[in-house]
């Protein structure tokens, strides 16, 4: 069926949900109370964000603070057009500092508060899951009446489990595929040239500074934050991949829900015992003419990757349907709002994808 998603931030709502099943929702966000208690080197904070990507949190933060960016971190970067909620560290930052820049934020529209100290700093994957909040509009009005019995029967086929693609915002439109593929076939200059494209940040400038007073490609590349740079990276692998994940799917019309598909990289050239999905491995990295010791970059080893598995499909949890009534942007239409849970590293927009389409 046909639908839109993302139309205003308030339709797509994303809650972390800690290791500890703590809820980082609007009601945690306006009730926390700084604990006075705890020590550490790391100022965790509540981040709410609207309309806003991570990068772009990031970037505004550390500037704000006069830090490196490498000094916040984040367990996952979440959706852009979308009111986000979750937790981040920031490395000795006293919550004094983050109380003076607060209000100047919430000018970009980034709300931070002061959490509590650590000895622990929040890392990539440290959550449980991610809770949506999703109004799915544009919903042809004849179906309004089966629209729950049509999703749920969806749902119910197979377990509640979905493909586990890898979203299109992990591609950002494509251009981090192109950065990342002369990455890894050591194109640098090509992939700087991919970067600087569009509207310039002070960090492009700074770049294009460095290019004209040195002409050294890896010392301007490298002014890029170490997340971002792994990115690239790593927006290859994913591309990989959602494109084994999909050729199993055209081969096998039953699923194996316990299948690991590789995320491909340099360890992968070493792999002796293969199973049947390497075979497809083989076969997606020959037509991308990528071979696996390519993700051990020389000139900039810690953006390199040895690789690692990855789910091929993930569980819709604790699935709820909130209300279907008119559209009230779209005339003659309708929409429906729904909450879910997913496992970290998977995306609700795949999740929605598997049961609207």
């Amino acid at each position: 069926m046909d639908y839109a998603l993302k139309e205003i931030p308030e339709d797509f709502i994303v809650e972390e949900i800690d290791e500890n099943s703590n809820v980082i929702d609007e009601d945690f966000f306006e009730t926390v109370v700084f604990d006075e208690n705890r020590e550490g080197r790391f100022l965790i904070c509540v981040l709410k964000k609207i309309d806003r990507d991570m990068i772009y949190a990031i970037r505004k933060i550390s500037k704000k603070l006069n830090i490196s960016s490498e000094r916040i971190g984040v367990a996952g970067f979440k959706d852009r057009k979308a009111i986000t909620y979750q937790r981040i560290s920031l490395m000795d930052v006293k919550k004094e500092e983050i109380d003076q820049i607060s209000k100047e934020l919430e000018e970009f529209r980034l709300y931070i508060k002061p959490y509590r100290y650590s000895e622990n700093k929040v890392y990539l994957g440290n959550l449980k899951y991610n809770r949506f909040t999703i109004v799915v509009r544009n919903i042809d009005y004849i179906l309004k009446d089966k629209l729950k019995d049509l999703i749920l029967m969806k749902l119910r086929k197979n377990d509640g489990y979905f493909p586990n693609f890898y979203g299109e915002q992990r591609f950002s439109g494509g251009k981090s595929i192109e950065i990342g593929i002369n990455l890894i076939m050591g194109n640098l200059e090509n992939a700087l040239k991919k970067f600087l494209e569009g509207d310039k940040t002070p960090l492009e400038y700074e770049i294009i500074r460095v290019l004209k007073n040195t002409n050294d490609y890896v010392k301007a590349f490298n002014l890029i934050p170490l997340s971002l740079r792994k990115m690239y990276v790593f927006s290859v692998q994913s591309l990989i991949f959602n494109k084994v994940l999909e050729k199993y799917i055209q081969n096998n019309e039953k699923w194996d829900y316990g299948l690991e598909i590789p995320l491909v990289g340099y360890n992968y050239e070493n792999k002796i015992i293969k199973k049947d999905i390497d075979f497809i491995v083989d076969e997606v990295l020959k037509e991308m003419n990528i071979k696996p010791g390519m993700f051990k970059i020389e000139y900039m080893e810690e953006i390199s990757s040895k690789g690692s598995m990855r789910k091929g499909f993930s569980k819709i949890h604790d699935f709820e349907i909130l209300e279907i009534k008119e559209d009230d942007i779209y005339d003659g239409k309708v929409k429906i709002k729904i909450r879910f849970k997913l496992c970290k590293g998977s995306y609700a927009t795949e999740a929605i994808k598997y049961l609207f389409e």
